[in-house]
């Protein structure tokens, strides 16, 4: 499910955005969420997980909860090290049987080795990572 999610977004993303890139980390998420549930179901913003007495809450999930998906946006001004604290943050506070799809996207190009940063993360385990430009 994850590698279809994937390649659904990473296949759209550059048409998507090509007039205009999304506003917000909350638009990002609003416009691939309408794209990716054209063909999958998820549920968006729902349901929170607890963790270390705070809720986490995803982005989108499958209906059975067994893969969510966080999308973090790369802007012109950040680096890439925030979205990673990000990421390693979700993997801390997901439950350990939910598989992670991070969506990352990077319109400026400012993860300068892709293989590396996802690899980074997906050798840990439990996520998949797809880089959007």
């Amino acid at each position: 499910m994850a590698e279809a999610i994937s390649r659904i977004a990473v296949d759209a993303i550059g048409r998507l955005f090509r007039v205009q890139g999304p506003a917000s980390e909350t638009d990002l998420n609003a416009k691939l969420g309408a794209l990716i549930s054209s063909h999958v179901e998820l549920k968006s913003e729902h349901p929170a997980a607890s963790f270390a007495c705070a809720s986490v809450i995803p982005d989108h999930t499958t209906v059975d909860y067994a893969l969510v998906v966080e999308a973090k946006f790369i802007r012109k001004n950040t680096r890439p090290s925030k979205a990673s604290e990000g990421m390693a943050a979700d993997l801390t506070k997901y439950p350990s049987d939910v598989h992670i799809l991070f969506l990352v996207y990077d319109p400026e190009h400012r993860i300068a080795d892709d293989v590396t940063f996802c690899r980074d993360f997906e050798s840990r385990g439990r996520c998949s990572v797809a880089i959007l430009r």
